[in-house]
Order: C-alpha cells, then sequence, then structure tokens
C-alpha cells in the first residue's frame, strides 16, 4: 500500500508539467499524447505517458519496476490513482479549478480584465486596475488569504489577462514571484518559448527554475527546477485521445476508504 502511494506521488509530480501550467491550456483546447520524463541529480527517476483530452489528464509512470496510473478529471476536481497489478484504484479531491484562474483544459478562459478576481473564493479580492509589466498589459489584483500557520496575509498580484498566467506576485510576507520570458527556442521541433520563475522568500536567496511553453499545447514541454529536477515530455503527437483512457475499469476495486479515510469524509460531508 505504502509503494502505491510513494509512486503516486511520483506520478503526481509529472501530471503536474499539465494540471499546474498557466490556464491557457484552457484556451488552447489541444488534445494530445506524449512521453514523459522526470529526472533528478542522479539520474532518470520515473519515465512514462501522458495523455490530454477534454478538460482530462491520465498520466502512467513506471518507478523501481512499479506502475501507476492517474486520472485527473480537472472539471470535477477529480483524481484517480490506479494500480494496474492489483487492479485497485484510490479516489481524492484535488480541488475545484485546476490551472488556472477559474479555467481548465478544454473551458473558456474568464474575462479576466472585466472581472480580474475570477477564480477567487472563499477569499476577499480587490480589482486594482490595469498596468503595463515587461511589455504586456496586465491586470493587477489583492487577495487577502492566510499564510499555512493561520496568520492573515495580503497577496498583490499581476495577471496575464490573455493567458490566466500570474506574471508577479508579491506578499505581505516579504514572499515574491515572477515569470518572465527570456527567449524562444525550437525544442525537439516545436517552437516555444523560454520563460524563467524566481521565487524569493523574506531572508533567503532567490531560487530560479525554467520552463519552455509550447502555446499551441498550452503546456511546459519541459521545466528545469533547482537541485538538478527536470520533468520534460517527448514524442508529442496531437490529436483526440480515446474516452477509454480517462475511465476506471469495471474490474478495478476502489481502496479510497482504506488508506485515506471514508468516501462521506473525503466528498466533505459530515
Amino acid at each position: 500500500m505504502r509503494k502505491l502511494k510513494s509512486v503516486a506521488i511520483q506520478a503526481l509530480c509529472v501530471l503536474a508539467i499539465v494540471a499546474a501550467q498557466p490556464a491557457s491550456v484552457a484556451a488552447s483546447g489541444a488534445e494530445f499524447a506524449a512521453q514523459t520524463r522526470h529526472i533528478g541529480p542522479q539520474g532518470v527517476m520515473g519515465t512514462g505517458r501522458i495523455f490530454v483530452s477534454d478538460g482530462r489528464v491520465r498520466t502512467e509512470m513506471s518507478q523501481g519496476g512499479h506502475r501507476v496510473v492517474q486520472i485527473l478529471d480537472q472539471a470535477s476536481g477529480r483524481g484517480y490513482t490506479l494500480d494496474p497489478e492489483r487492479k485497485v484504484y484510490m479516489e481524492q479531491s484535488m480541488g475545484p479549478g485546476g490551472s488556472g484562474p477559474g479555467a481548465t483544459p478544454g473551458s473558456a478562459l474568464p474575462d479576466l480584465v472585466k472581472h480580474p478576481c475570477a477564480g477567487v473564493t472563499g477569499q476577499a479580492c480587490h480589482a486594482l486596475g490595469r498596468e503595463e509589466l515587461a511589455g504586456r498589459s496586465v491586470v493587477k489584483r489583492e487577495i487577502d488569504t492566510r499564510d499555512p500557520r493561520g496568520k492573515p496575509l495580503k497577496l498583490t498580484q499581476w495577471i496575464d489577462p490573455a493567458r490566466g498566467t500570474i506574471l508577479r506576485s508579491e506578499g505581505s510576507d516579504g514572499a515574491r514571484m515572477e515569470l518572465k520570458m527570456v527567449g524562444r527556442e525550437t525544442l525537439a521541433g516545436r517552437a516555444t518559448e523560454k520563460w524563467q520563475l524566481t521565487v524569493e522568500h523574506a531572508g533567503s536567496e532567490p531560487t530560479h527554475s525554467f520552463q519552455w511553453y509550447d502555446p499551441q499545447l498550452g503546456v511546459a514541454v519541459r521545466e528545469e527546477l533547482p537541485g538538478g529536477y527536470v520533468r520534460e515530455m517527448s514524442d508529442i503527437r496531437i490529436g483526440k485521445q480515446p474516452d477509454s483512457l480517462f475511465e476506471i475499469p469495471q474490474d478495478y476495486r476502489d481502496i479510497s476508504s482504506d488508506v485515506g479515510g471514508s468516501r462521506a469524509v473525503r466528498d466533505g460531508e459530515p
């Protein structure tokens, strides 16, 4: 059971290459399949495949000889981890939304120019108008939230309304994030934009990571992260993906309650 959960975490890391991408994956409406690799300082940590179609993402990953399948339906905010060897699966709630402010793959982006706070729920949000940032017209907003310790936190964000991408974020705790394009490159035969992500925390040195963003797919096809970690796609093939890829086989057994509590608790019921 622990092995399934451990490999599932690695699969989620690969899944994040799509699920955590700028919201323009929604606007692109691209459907595709690709090979994936998750590389660490010591070499390849895991390999697999990824399939994207109609707001759904499926990853298949092998690590240490163990295969795990992850299915994410971003419209419903539900995720499923499947163990093909044992024919069991776990269900998780991924939270509403998915890849950006109020958007999921296959859906239309909200009009952030008219509604800068679209997608912000359960927190106070204030529109602060429009500005120019690195040659891009952005919308600015401020969100009243709380940090992981429960202390009040104000976040000021500058968002590219065309893609739903947060280009800069500054917190009242001194944390700062900035995403800026540093060039254009051809990667694996595809035209990409190279972006640098800088993250700063009060009292610590900034960290830098890089993304190669494919405008046609609406996702980064490669990411270089601090510590020598890399997530990448290759052999990208654009086209409609079979619905069966995103369905749980009928002969699989649900073990969600065995590892994460009852279904009622997961669904937010008393």
